[in-house]
């Protein structure tokens, strides 16, 4: 149970941390690069970090659900083992 549970913090810090760090770093970039050309467009920073986004779920996307898909047969395993215990 105990190794479940550290698997599945593990993956969503993972799955979470990854996305956040390349989104922030593109958008501190294109904002570093707006203030270099003092450009204040909101909506190209906001489209970076959207094109961003969209780019790690294509490139990544089935890895992570492939990670997922086997935490949640790992769960519904460990579960089925304790159904018909008593209390």
């Amino acid at each position: 149970m105990d190794h479940l549970i550290e698997r599945a913090a593990t993956i969503v810090v993972l799955l979470s941390a990854i996305p956040l760090a390349a989104v922030a770093l593109g958008g501190g970039l294109v904002a570093l690069l707006q203030t270099i050309t003092q450009v204040q467009e909101q909506s190209i920073v906001h489209l970076t970090k959207l094109g961003i986004a969209g780019a790690l779920v294509l490139w990544g996307g089935e890895v992570a659900l492939e990670e997922v898909q086997r935490l949640f047969l790992s769960a519904i395993a460990l579960a089925g083992q304790g159904i018909g215990r008593g209390p």
